[in-house]
C-alpha cells in the first residue's frame, strides 16, 4: 500500500475513534466524607476539615438571648402583713419587679435602737460598712428583738432604707424611703456577752464588727411605691434560720450590753 494510501486510512480512524469518545462515559467518582481534603500544593499540614454547623458571617448580630424569666410570685403583696401570710421558704424578696434574694441577715444595734439588715449577697460577717450590693435597713422598736418576740410596724413611711439599684438609671444606685409595713418573730435568739471590761470601766476597743449570737425566725414586710414614680410595689417574705447578731465598733453602739437580752 502507497504512503498515500495509509495516511488516508490512518485520517478515517482518527475519526471513527473521536465519535466514540463523545458517546463514551465514565463512572462518576465517589469522595469518602472521613477523608480530608488532599493538602495544598508546597504545604506539608493536611487542609482543615470543614467546621461543622453554621458559622454566623463577619458583622452578622449575634444570636438573640433567651429571655430572664419572670421572678414568681411568692407572696401576695398587702398593706397589711401578717406571721400567718409569711411563706414557709427562706426569706426572699421581689423589689421593683426584680428579685431581691437574701443571703445575708444581720441583728445590729443602730442610732435609735436594734436595725435588721437584709443583703442580697454574702457579706463577710466582721466588715461593718455595706456598699457593694442591694440592702435593706429596718429600724426595729427600741425594747429590741429577744427569744420569743413579735414586732410589727404598720403601714407609715419611714422607720428603714432600702438601698437599691435606680430604677431609672440601672448602673447606678439609690436609696429608698417609702411607706412600709412588716412583722416579725423571733423564735431563736442565742447571745453572749460581747466584751468583757477592762479595768476601771469601759469596753475594749473593736476594730471590726464582732459577731455575738444567732437568731431564727420569719418575716414579711411591704414597701408601697408611691404613684407617679419609677418604683413599684415591693415585697420581701419567708424564714431565716441563721441570722448573725453583731456589736459595731461605734460609740453610738457602745451600749450594745444594754440593749441586748444576754
Amino acid at each position: 500500500m502507497s504512503v498515500a494510501r495509509r495516511l488516508a486510512w490512518g485520517g478515517v480512524a482518527l475519526l471513527l475513534l473521536a465519535g466514540c469518545a463523545r458517546d463514551l462515559k465514565l463512572p462518576e467518582a465517589k469522595l469518602d466524607p472521613s477523608v480530608s481534603a488532599p493538602a495544598k500544593y508546597g504545604s506539608r499540614e493536611p487542609a482543615p476539615p470543614p467546621a461543622s454547623g453554621t458559622q454566623p458571617l463577619p458583622g452578622a448580630p449575634p444570636a438573640e438571648r433567651p429571655a430572664t424569666p419572670p421572678v414568681p410570685d411568692l407572696y401576695a403583696w398587702t398593706t397589711t402583713p401578717t406571721l400567718e401570710s409569711v411563706p414557709n421558704i427562706p426569706l426572699t424578696g421581689k423589689v421593683n419587679g426584680r428579685e431581691f434574694q437574701v443571703a445575708a441577715v444581720f441583728f445590729q444595734p443602730g442610732p435609735k435602737g436594734w436595725d435588721l439588715i437584709l443583703a442580697d449577697k454574702p457579706v463577710e460577717p466582721t466588715r461593718v460598712d455595706i456598699t457593694d450590693c442591694q440592702y435593706l435597713v429596718i429600724e426595729l422598736p427600741k425594747d429590741g428583738p429577744g427569744k420569743g418576740s413579735k414586732l410589727s410596724h404598720a403601714m407609715d413611711y419611714g422607720g428603714g432604707v432600702w438601698r437599691l439599684i435606680d430604677p431609672q438609671e440601672p448602673t447606678n444606685w439609690t436609696s429608698w424611703n417609702a411607706d412600709n409595713a412588716w412583722t416579725l418573730e423571733i423564735t431563736d435568739w442565742s447571745v453572749h456577752p460581747p466584751e468583757a471590761k477592762e479595768a476601771g470601766g469601759g469596753h475594749k476597743a473593736a476594730p471590726l464588727a464582732t459577731v455575738v449570737g444567732h437568731a431564727k425566725g420569719r418575716l414579711a414586710l411591704c414597701y408601697r411605691a408611691k404613684k407617679g414614680t419609677a418604683f413599684r410595689d415591693s415585697w420581701v417574705a419567708g424564714h431565716f434560720d441563721d441570722a448573725l447578731v453583731r456589736q459595731l465598733p461605734t460609740a453610738e453602739t457602745a451600749s450594745v450590753e444594754d440593749r441586748a437580752p444576754f
